[in-house]
């Protein structure tokens, strides 16, 4: 784990205070979609594009928890950084985001390697996490029930994903959430699940 010096997060914390959010990285609801287009951000020592997956998830949690958080993405970054990142680049252990929430009011649990019981618990979240490994990437991806389920049998609940594939909507069961995760470019490894309560 390889912590911000306390400097270069004061640093961080005025510029990224400072940024506007670039055109379509946003949905309507102020959830971030985009990572890509989130270079002008700063974690650690590299763009928020390219290792700030960890303090967006934390970001969009938040915010589907409470629209009207106080909560700046800034805020979110400088919380990440103390936990440090895996070789600079990677993002965040799963412990600091919990943690954060946890600081922030809200009560967390884990669901470890099961993709079934990670959609299950989802169903009764609030809000969840889900940091993937694939043979290609290691990533975290808010998201929420959205209420309603599939018609198929048995019906699975549906989830609206954030930023995972960068669309507006991104709406699927968890089933099709991780079946996703394998293709002709990557296989999936593991999922650790934050299963998040007002």
């Amino acid at each position: 784990m390889l912590p911000v010096d306390e400097r270069q997060r004061e640093l961080n914390y005025a510029h990224n205070k400072a940024q506007e959010f670039p055109a379509g990285s946003l949905d309507a609801n102020g959830l971030i979609i985009g990572q890509s287009a989130l270079d002008n951000f700063h974690i650690n020592n590299v763009g928020v594009d390219y290792g700030g997956c960890g303090a967006i998830a934390l970001y969009n949690a938040v915010k589907i928890l409470n629209p009207d958080t106080k909560l700046t993405f800034a805020d979110a970054i400088y919380h990440m950084e103390d936990y440090g990142i895996m070789g600079n680049t990677f993002g965040a252990f799963p412990m600091g985001v919990s943690h954060c929430l946890n600081q922030l009011g809200y009560d967390t649990e884990y669901v470890l390697l099961d993709s079934k019981k990670i959609g299950e618990a989802a169903a009764e979240s609030d809000a969840a996490i889900v940091l993937y490994a694939t043979t290609t990437n290691v990533h975290y991806v808010a998201f929420t029930t959205t209420g309603e389920q599939t018609e198929s049998e048995p019906p699975q609940p549906t989830f609206n994903f954030y930023n995972e594939t960068g669309d507006v909507e991104d709406i699927r069961t968890y089933e099709a959430f991780t079946d996703g995760l394998t293709d002709g470019s990557r296989t999936e490894i593991a999922q650790i699940g934050i299963i998040v309560h007002k």
